[in-house]
């Protein structure tokens, strides 16, 4: 019957889901989620984990929680941020949690997790049950649909936090997104305890630990039985019968501490923490020798937590295992109660069972191993504990008998074996393995192997005294490390290393019979055998990987030479550890000698035959050289001129037998490459100029390492920018320059052969090592051979230039609009379309990208070696792209190759390749070229000399090459590119192209400048000539810097006579692209009629060259006429002038419209046009207050439904900005845009890095025409690196985002009318009273008398009242710039009755101060302040005392200040204020410990007692305030 009805259960949840995920929106069945009531929400998967409200205080603060939680038994306030009460909410539940009163729902613009938070209106939840797991909910929220299911599942951590998240659909249910709900008893609600930390103290003697609050409150603490071990556990106690494993022996210490003896039966009866420090472990266990202290910590509901003194979390139930665990959690989980067991179960056998259990928890075992002992010892011993376990059971009084077994045990344990001075073996107690080093990384490791100890030396450990009398290990391997030293300090976990030289003494921890835990000095955790062959220092819950059998070996198994190996090691070990070596970074020192008598005891030791005198005097040598050696200076060598090589310590990506090195390629930039010694291009001659920083010159080429680009760290001609060398440790340098702020790190994905130097680009290879070139024949070899290299290189560059300079003399044609490729195949691309190469397999790739007119689409070429045969960097393969033009066989062409748009683009961009053609099929069906089967067309290395924009570079966009080849000896079909290299190569010379096209081009030999120029023919023929021949040259290694001269010389005179149309068409159609978006209507960036004609007019007449034989002297002409108009013209565009104020407006016309707003889009879709920019309220500037966006610059105002603007808009001073010209900054329409309400500026916007705030000084924020009526509004601070315009963000921030024109990031300056405005509006509460303080005069009579009307008055201090109750007030209208006002709306007797809001009137200010003025004890606040103690605060109808709380208001309120206020006799009382608190200064204890005589005024001046003393001034006195001494007091 159960089993029909589960199965009936899961059926019917099933059905449910399934209505769940038709429907989509809503879900009726509320009768089968749980009742209405309050309820724990724990995780099906993860019982021991419920939600709960915490706030953090970050920006997850408003996210639902989880953490650890159990049921109790009562509650506490503890568990209050885990109760939620659920009830019926539509056609769902709304679940809100009790502490914060708020309601599980999603929360706007927080995007991992989509937003599962809480929110302070209602929300429905449906809660239908799981069909994953029997007894659980599905949590879902519906109703907002998020975006990756409505489900809140267990998400894990979370910036540091542990959160949950919506994902997840309603259809596929599973424990992580199953939740169990516990319900709560509400009369459980109405006693919530209030738990507090007080003193106490435990008495000696016999308890129950209890977990009285626990969901079962019998539940205490037992040792609990696990296999071999003895665990600490918890289990409910039957009063009426449990045995004595439920008593413990709780003694105090005499350092207040408490030790904990289990009464049990068991061997092991005292506990053992194994988590030191910070450390959550999921069990303890239970020891005999090894007993924990432990810390009570006390509280008022009688119970108390218990801490061990060596690990900072206390004790707990683990939900899930029943094992106590050390948990940071405090709840009814790890309170305890200590109940006194009766007197009468304190039996004489249980005190002699104790005896007997502490005896046998030692463990004792017969041996000759440290922690054993002898026979003999152990007969006596055993002696007494045979007569004690004889008497167990009997009711008399046995204590003698207990005396003297506790006298043997203690006797006995002093007798155990200690772990002293010789040799030893030390093997694991989980695993087959023996303690010794192991090798990784280069790196000597202690570690562990299954190996015999007789056969393998390394597995053997000498234990020596050190100085100061402690025990040392040093192993006897023949390795220069031989002793330890760990790898993190304090409690860390860390992999343990050997060093050459003693770094610690060692310590044995005594577990039972020769078994110990074995620790370093400079770590608190034991060493633990984990796996992979290597110890780490751990504090692990694993007991036995963590514990050794320590195994004596005699001095008779030792062989004779192992004393010469260990006088060898320790002087191995001390020129290891010396680090003395030639390089920067490295210890200065000369270990040759010392070097060298090691070599030569090596040799003795290996050889085996020396005597024993012989191996004496040799130790002695050791000694006498290593002590020499120590003597010397070993002081960190200092970077020296000279040349070097500069290694990082990151092996090659590619090939990782060898380290990555910075070098200089043919490219001007600084990159990195396995290393190849011997090789200019990886040489640096570096020398120190003097000021802390260097040069580095690349001895290859001679160039300098400069500063940072857009494509990587450049390389320069002349030293321009110092190099700096920050020396990190161990010889390892961070290399920055004067210029950037931040260090050298490789350009890389960590996949490629080679690559960029660049600056933070995140891939953390940054540590680098400088490796001296000492061999003066090597330096002058590569001097040699790189002089001849530069002149090689110095030709390649002039080539670059030369070869578009000829060609340029001649013209062809082509029609760019008529592409020959136009069919492609994915699956057949030789048969069936026009291109084929070599493609990786993957999704993202496809032939069709390459001519599908998208740059962020691409074709990628094979990475690895298995698709397209052997790495070509090789030699081995080859990378290409063939195109078939079928019908359309060319002699002449232009290919188009459009960079992708990405840094990979850039990267693989072709740089150097072969073209070869065919007409036969079958010979371009071949994957493999055969050059001997094609024509071979020739090799072109000046391709990227046709990268446009002028400015491309790595990381920009829209670049692309067009590249002709002409003069092919016939027309063909089949032409294949071969790769021969990329601007950065990658691993197999892969490449990617986002768009490839082929165009026919036709000479134009009647028109060619080589025709029709006067004196180019020769000069290109004489060009022709010198490049031919300069290719052979440069391949033989025979130029000469005259012919490199040559060429440069003839490449200007060539360039200089021949034609050049393109800055010309450029320019006209940039100049015709900027007007085509403005008119002539009075809008923004438009011109008058006239000038708008003269601009057309200057367009035309630039047009109007001669297209067919140019000449370059009138193409200057017209470029300059067009640019001097252009000029003009941009300077007659209407722009905004400083001095007015405007709102600015949003142009935005491309959203969707949020969906809770009417829309169909997310909240990233949120309507903006027409909302103007707003100042926040708050009055604070980022850098005195920030709280996210309730202090950030805002975008408000404008109703999308009626497209109107709100009627505040236009009267609100905080919807209003000028432009302010910065003092310094001359770039042109450049500003700080000034705020009317408050006087400050528009703060930084930076590279999408969160909202805008306000800041006291002008921030530059350049204007830029979109179109007619539009701008971007871009910072110009540093830190706007990414140069990202203002931007409407969909929560209602501004921040920097890309954007153009009619788009979120366009914005209008719409002039504020004040022919139209006579004064600005702002909200106040009414019925009440307020400190306001203004930055900007408040002198306007006729803004008085609006105010009047609307009820609203001004007023300043008269004083405070005889008795102190009252704070008099009177009538003024005119108030300075920065002087506070007390305003007063409506009737303050009605402050209780709502909080509706009035509009006070405020003069429209054009004048601001950042100086506040005090006003007769009115203490203004242009800006967010904290209050100094008692100061007043003016709310309602009064003036009220914060007290000592720490309590701050925003900018443009006050406080009151009593100590400052004079009362004022010629002033009338308008209006009275009661005084709440002591206000005036804690003013009834303000002369208290004053010593001397004062004399005593009315606060009006008149004396009333003279030259009295202080303590007895106020006797007497009336209530009211006197100024006392110095002292304003109130006498009650």
């Amino acid at each position: 019957m159960k089993q029909l009805r589960l199965w009936t259960a899961r059926l019917f949840s099933a059905v449910v889901l399934l209505a769940l995920a038709s429907v989509g929106q809503t879900v009726v069945a509320q009768d089968d989620g749980p009742e209405e009531g309050y309820y724990f929400i724990s995780s099906a998967a993860h019982p021991t984990d419920a939600l709960l409200y915490n706030n953090t205080g970050t920006d997850q603060a408003l996210r639902v929680h989880y953490a650890s939680h159990v049921v109790p038994s009562k509650l506490t306030k503890d568990d209050k941020p885990f109760i939620f009460e659920v009830k019926k909410y539509g056609d769902g539940y709304t679940v809100r949690n009790y502490e914060a009163n708020m309601y599980i729902g999603k929360v706007e613009g927080m995007g991992y997790g989509e937003g599962a938070g809480f929110v302070t209106q209602p929300s429905e939840i449906q809660l239908p049950p799981s069909a994953a797991v029997d007894g659980s909910y599905l949590i879902a929220n519906v109703k907002d649909a998020p975006q990756y299911g409505p489900l809140l599942g267990y998400q894990g951590v979370f910036k540091g936090e542990q959160i949950t998240g919506y994902w997840g659909q309603l259809s596929d249910p599973t424990a992580e997104r199953s939740w169990f709900f516990d319900k709560i008893d509400p009369a459980l609600l109405d006693d919530i305890e209030e738990i507090t930390e007080v003193e106490g103290s435990l008495d000696d003697g016999y308890y129950f630990i209890n977990f009285s609050n626990y969901s079962d409150p019998t539940t205490c603490m037992v040792p609990v039985q696990d296999g071999d071990l003895w665990r600490l556990g918890a289990y409910p106690r039957d009063n009426s019968g449990y045995d004595n494993s439920f008593i413990w022996h709780v003694t105090k210490n005499a350092d207040g501490t408490y030790s904990l003896k289990n009464c049990g039966a068991q061997e092991l009866t005292f506990v053992e923490n194994v988590g030191k420090g910070d450390k959550e472990s999921p069990y303890v266990i239970m020891t005999g020798l090894n007993p924990a202290n432990f810390k009570l910590q006390f509280l008022s509901n009688g119970c108390a937590y218990i801490f061990s003194t060596d690990n900072s979390y206390n004790y707990a139930i683990n939900g899930e295992s029943g094992n106590i665990q050390t948990s940071k959690s405090q709840n009814a989980a790890s309170m305890v109660k200590f109940v006194q067991v009766p007197a009468e179960d304190v039996t004489n056998p249980l005190k002699l069972n104790e005896a007997i259990t502490t005896a046998l928890g030692k463990q004792f075992t017969v041996g000759t191993n440290p922690g054993q002992v002898s026979q003999g010892d152990y007969d006596v011993f055993n002696a007494v504990l045979e007569k004690a376990q004889a008497a167990k059971g009997s009711e008399d009084d046995n204590s003698a008998l207990i005396a003297e077994l506790d006298e043997a045990t203690e006797t006995l344990q002093g007798k155990i074996i200690p772990v002293e001075e010789g040799y030893y073996t030390f093997k694991n107690g989980e695993n087959d393995v023996y303690l010794k080093p192991y090798f990784r990384d280069n790196i000597w490791y202690l570690g562990h192997d299954a190996v015999d100890p007789f056969m393998d030396a390394s597995a053997v450990w000498h234990v020596v005294k050190n100085a100061d009398g402690n025990l040392v290990l040093k192993n006897c391997g023949t390795q220069d490390s031989t002793y330890i030293k760990s790898n993190a300090s304090g409690n860390n976990w860390g992999f343990v290393q050997m060093s050459g030289t003693s770094k610690t003494y060692n310590s044995f921890k005594h577990q039972y019979s020769n078994v110990f835990k074995l620790y370093a000095s400079d770590n608190g955790n034991f060493w633990n055998a984990d796996g992979g062959n290597r110890i780490s220092s751990n504090n692990d819950y694993h007991p036995l990987d963590g514990v050794w059998y320590v195994e004596k070996v005699a001095e008779a198994d030792i062989p004779f030479f192992t004393k010469l190996n260990e006088a060898i090691t320790d002087a191995a070990g001390v020129v290891k550890d010396s680090k003395v070596g030639p390089n920067p970074g490295d210890n200065k020192g000369d270990a040759t000698e010392l070097n060298g008598v090691i070599s030569e005891a090596r040799t003795m030791y290996e050889e085996a035959m020396a005597s024993d005198d012989d191996v004496d005097n040799m130790i002695a040598k050791l000694a006498e050289v290593t002590q020499k050696f120590n003597e010397q200076d070993h002081s960190v060598r200092e970077i020296e001129d000279g040349y070097y090589y500069i290694v990082s310590t990151q092996d090659g990506f590619q090939r990782e037998n060898r380290k990555i090195a910075m070098y200089v390629p043919t490219s001007t930039y600084l990159s990195w490459k396995a290393i190849e010694y011997s090789n200019g291009q990886y040489l640096f001659e570096i020398k120190n100029l003097g000021d802390g920083t260097y040069s580095v010159q690349n001895v290859e080429f001679a160039r300098y390492i400069g500063s940072n680009s857009a494509n990587g760290v450049a390389t320069t001609s002349a030293q321009t920018v110092g190099q700096k060398f920050e020396l990190r440790g161990n010889g390892i340098y961070w290399i920055s320059n004067t210029v950037d702020n931040g260090v050298y790190t490789l350009k890389s994905y960590k996949t490629e052969s080679t690559g960029v130097i660049n600056i933070n680009d995140g891939s953390n290879v940054k540590d680098w090592t400088l490796k001296r070139e000492l061999d003066q024949t090597v330096i002058d070899s590569i001097l040699n051979a790189s002089a001849q290299v530069r002149i090689n290189e110095a030709m390649n560059a002039a080539l670059q230039k030369a070869e578009p300079a000829y060609k340029g003399v001649f013209k062809y044609v082509s029609d760019r609009t008529d592409g020959l490729l136009k069919e492609t195949s994915e699956t057949k691309p030789f048969e069936e379309g026009q291109i084929w190469g070599t493609q990786v397999n993957d999704t993202y790739t496809s032939y069709a990208h390459l001519i599908d007119g998208d740059l962020n689409t691409c074709f990628q070429s094979s990475w690895d070696s298995g698709t397209w045969g052997e790495k070509v960097e090789e030699g081995k393969g080859q990378q290409w792209l063939q195109v078939d033009l079928r019908s359309n066989p060319v002699d002449n062409f232009e290919f188009y190759f459009g960079l992708r748009n990405n840094d990979w683009g850039w990267k693989e961009c072709w740089s150097n390749i072969d073209i070869y053609a065919t007409n036969d099929a079958g010979i371009a069906s071949q994957e493999t070229l055969n050059a001997a089967d094609w024509t071979y067309v020739g090799n072109y290395k000046d391709i990227t000399s046709y990268i446009k924009p002028d400015d491309a570079n790595m990381n920009s966009t829209g670049r692309y090459i067009y590249y002709s080849v002409t003069g092919l000896d016939q027309a063909y079909r089949y032409l294949r590119f071969v790769v021969r290299s990329t601007i950065v190569p990658q691993s197999c010379m892969m490449y990617t192209i986002g768009e490839f096209q082929v165009y026919k081009v036709v000479h134009d030999a009647d028109n060619d400048p080589y025709n029709y120029i006067d004196g180019l023919k020769p000069l290109a023929d004489e060009l022709k000539q010198l490049i031919d021949a300069a290719k052979t040259k440069v391949a033989a290694g025979t130029v000469t810097q005259e012919e490199v001269d040559r060429m440069v010389e003839l490449t200007a005179q060539v360039d200089a006579l021949t034609p050049k149309t393109t800055p010309l068409d450029k320019r006209i159609e940039a100049v015709k692209e900027y007007v085509a978006k403005f008119s002539d209507e009075g809008l923004w960036g438009d011109v008058e009629s006239n000038e708008f004609e003269a601009i057309t007019v200057a367009i035309e007449d630039a047009e109007s060259y001669d297209h067919e034989q140019p000449q370059q002297a009138d193409l200057n002409t017209r470029l300059a006429s067009l640019n001097t108009a252009f000029d003009l013209y941009k300077s007659q565009q209407k722009m905004p002038e400083t001095g007015t104020w405007y709102y600015l407006s949003n142009r935005d016309n491309s959203r969707s419209g949020y969906t809770q707003e009417g829309g169909t889009g997310d909240i990233w879709q949120r309507w903006c046009y027409g909302n103007v920019i707003m100042a926040p309220h708050a009055n604070a500037t980022r850098d005195a207050y920030w709280d996210g966006q309730n202090n950030a610059v805002t975008w408000d105002g404008f109703d999308h439904a009626s497209q109107t603007l709100s009627d505040s808009v236009p009267v609100d001073p905080y919807s209003m900005w000028r432009l302010v010209k910065i003092e310094g900054n001359e770039d042109a329409n450049t500003y700080a845009l000034q705020n009317r309400a408050t006087g400050t500026y528009l703060g930084v916007t930076s590279n999408h890095d969160g909202f805008a705030g306000m800041t006291a000084t002008p921030v530059p924020y350049k204007l830029t025409l979109l179109k007619s009526g539009q701008f971007n509004i871009t910072c110009g601070n540093a830190a706007n690196t990414w140069n990202t315009p203002l931007h409407a963000d969909g929560r209602k921030g501004l921040l920097s985002w890309e954007g153009g024109a009619d788009s979120p990031s366009a914005w209008d300056f719409v002039a504020v009318d004040e022919t139209e405005i006579e004064s600005g509006e702002i909200t106040i509460r009414n019925n009440s009273a307020m400190v306001l303080t203004l930055p900007y005069a408040y002198d306007s009579e006729r803004v008085s008398d609006a105010n009047t009307d609307n009820e609203i008055a001004t007023y300043g201090i008269k004083g405070i009242s005889e008795d102190g109750s009252k704070l008099l007030l009177y009538n003024k209208l005119s108030f300075e710039a920065g002087e506070p006002m007390i305003v007063v709306a409506g009737d303050v007797t009605k402050y209780n009755d709502g909080d509706e809001g009035t509009r006070m009137f405020l003069p429209l200010a054009n004048d601001f101060t950042t100086e506040v003025k005090t006003a007769n004890g009115i203490i203004g606040t242009l800006n967010y302040t904290k209050l100094p103690a008692n100061a007043g605060i003016v709310k309602g109808d009064s003036v009220i005392s914060i007290g000592d709380a720490e309590t701050a208001i925003i900018g443009q309120r006050g406080y009151i200040d009593a100590s400052k206020i004079v009362n004022d006799g010629e002033q009338t009382t308008d209006f009275e204020l009661n005084i709440k608190g002591d206000i005036v200064n804690g003013i009834s204890n303000a002369v208290a410990g004053k010593s001397g005589k004062v004399n005593v005024y009315t606060t009006d001046g008149v004396l009333v007692k003279k030259n009295v003393k202080a303590a007895n001034a106020k006797d007497g006195l009336k209530k009211g305030v006197y100024i006392i001494g110095r002292d304003k007091v109130l006498v009650k």
